[in-house]
């Protein structure tokens, strides 16, 4: 199954592989947190948690400095 080319200079043709990979890579890494999560009794060992109401997890959301929209370019500059 291919696509049409992409002008985009870092995806010059789509064949599905991506796509694939990243479906499996994020199957493995929920089995692996899966797998932690019960070697360490994790449903035991963390309690319920306090509980939010969908307008203060959205109001989260919504601040940006809370949850800031960043270039892709400019993370390496706030990381360092």
């Amino acid at each position: 199954m291919t696509e049409p080319e992409s002008s985009h200079p870092a995806r010059p043709q789509d064949t599905g592989f991506t796509r694939t990979g990243m479906a499996r890579g994020s199957r493995v890494l929920a089995s692996i947190w899966q797998g932690a999560w019960t070697a360490g009794n994790g449903g035991k060992q963390i309690g319920a948690g306090s509980v939010r109401t969908t307008k203060a997890i959205a109001k989260l959301y919504d601040d940006p400095k809370v949850l800031p929209s960043i270039a892709l370019d400019k993370y390496e500059a706030i990381l360092s």
